[in-house]
């Protein structure tokens, strides 16, 4: 008998933030494929509130700028999708975030943090996207860099992507 896969499961807590890692990969191989849920309660809510993969992928923009994304699905049925890349250098995750930026709809804020000597380490900004032709619906996204790696959360929900960038955030 030839076993062909091996799952590893890796539970992490830090305060309310429950984290499961699960991979799934062929054995000896090194390649597997991440399954994540987060947990957090709110005080809103008064209960956990669950965020669980249901699609991992690769996507490129309309540049050609190859993307990594997740998407999730939380406790009560709301879709978030978390797009990431690392890119050669800050300044070329400044661009890409700029260029995002401007293609919002609607900014609501922009936030730059630089270090001692002025340069930019970390941008930061909330948006609304240009209205989804399919569903007819806006979405919120939170968008961010942090050095050279930039991330994007977009949701229908405000609530759940601040919730959910705190979780991965950190």
């Amino acid at each position: 008998m030839v076993k062909i896969a091996t799952r590893f499961i890796h539970v992490i807590s830090l305060g309310g933030l429950v984290v499961v890692s699960t991979m799934v990969a062929p054995v000896n191989s090194g390649i597997g494929r991440p399954c994540l849920r987060w947990s957090q309660s709110t005080q809103k809510t008064k209960h956990a509130m669950r965020f669980e993969t249901t699609l991992v992928g690769e996507m490129r923009d309309r540049d050609g700028i190859r993307l990594a994304f997740t998407v999730f699905r939380a406790s009560d049925g709301t879709k978030l999708t978390l797009t990431h890349h690392r890119f050669d250098s800050p300044l070329e995750a400044q661009r890409y975030f700029d260029k995002c930026v401007e293609n919002a709809s609607k900014v609501a804020s922009n936030t730059t943090t630089k270090d001692k000597s002025g340069a930019t380490v970390r941008q930061r900004a909330e948006a609304i996207l240009p209205t989804d032709k399919d569903s007819g619906n806006s979405n919120f996204a939170i968008l961010w860099t942090n050095g050279s790696e930039f991330q994007e959360i977009i949701s229908e929900s405000r609530e759940h992507s601040l919730l959910f960038e705190k979780q991965v955030s950190h």
